[in-house]
């Protein structure tokens, strides 16, 4: 048998009889992932945040941090960046806390970091 021959192989084409059906709606699959999230995001966490505030100091006699919002930063870097180099697509946490002096009766309000929250897309 020669190697180099090659078989010739004939197109047949495909016909539908049968009934169409109607076509199946598109169902967002991670449409509870998302609502829970959200709910997460824009409710939870500072519920969440609210269980561990005041803070007081070891003594309970010196200082009291009281915590007043949660609010998000912007993300350090663009969707498409990070979908293509495969980096985490997130965004910086912050906290607005009151520290209060018991001694001096001296308040401080300031907003610090807290952490990175990974985002969820709509891809």
């Amino acid at each position: 048998m020669d190697k180099n021959k090659t078989a010739k192989i004939k197109s047949t084409k495909e016909i539908f009889l049968g009934k169409k059906d109607k076509e199946l709606e598109e169902i967002d699959l991670i449409k509870i992932q998302k609502q829970s999230w959200n709910n997460f995001i824009n409710r939870e966490l500072k519920e969440i945040l609210k269980e561990f505030f005041p803070v007081d100091d070891y003594t309970g006699k010196k200082f009291t941090l009281y915590f007043d919002d949660v609010y998000f930063g912007e993300p350090r870097y663009s969707l498409d960046l990070c979908f293509r180099k495969k980096l985490t697509y997130d965004t910086p946490v912050y906290l607005t806390v009151r520290l209060l002096n018991k001694r001096t009766g001296i308040e401080r309000k300031q907003s610090i970091y807290f952490f990175n929250l990974p985002k969820m897309t709509e891809r």
